[in-house]
């Protein structure tokens, strides 16, 4: 492996355990409340505020894409699988939740203004990086031979520029 490819798997290494254990603590939060295991009447009021189709459903699909999502991306096991759900998961709240804001987060925690789209679209996008470059070496997929494929059409064994 050449120090580009090097580089390339300690990129999404990085940004797998730094993006999951991000969704780790926040899945976390959705599906301890109160110091029981379950998720809170108050989220599933939120979706049901929203016009989230199934609100009880799908806070439990986003709290489990969350937590499980990043217990995945973490460990490099399935993450494109996890990427989709989490991207899933971060679409809706762009959408239904954070639009309306605009773009920037509430710096100021200005009362009666929530926080715009800027972060989880940061989120959105370290999602799709990992949907599209998959886990890299650096993962438990990387060791099972399901982590970044050769591209191109050179020979194997052979590096390319």
């Amino acid at each position: 492996m050449n120090q580009k490819g090097v580089l390339t798997d300690l990129g999404l290494l990085i940004l797998r355990v730094v993006l999951g254990a991000t969704f780790i603590i926040h899945g976390w939060d959705l599906l301890y409340v109160g110091g029981q295991f379950g998720i809170s009447e108050g989220f599933v009021k939120t979706l049901t505020d929203l016009q989230v189709p199934s609100p009880t459903v799908s806070a439990w699909l986003a709290a489990l894409s969350e937590f499980g999502g990043g217990i995945l991306l973490v460990a490099g096991f399935l993450p494109r699988i996890a990427a989709l759900a989490i991207a899933g998961v971060m679409i809706v709240a762009i959408i239904k939740v954070h639009w309306q804001h605009g773009f920037q987060m509430n710096h100021f925690l200005v009362q009666g203004k929530g926080h715009g789209y800027e972060f989880a679209l940061n989120l959105l996008a370290g999602a799709l990086m990992i949907l599209c470059a998959g886990a890299g070496k650096f993962s438990i997929m990387g060791i099972l031979g399901g982590g970044k494929k050769e591209e191109g059409g050179g020979k194997p064994g052979k590096e390319e520029g």
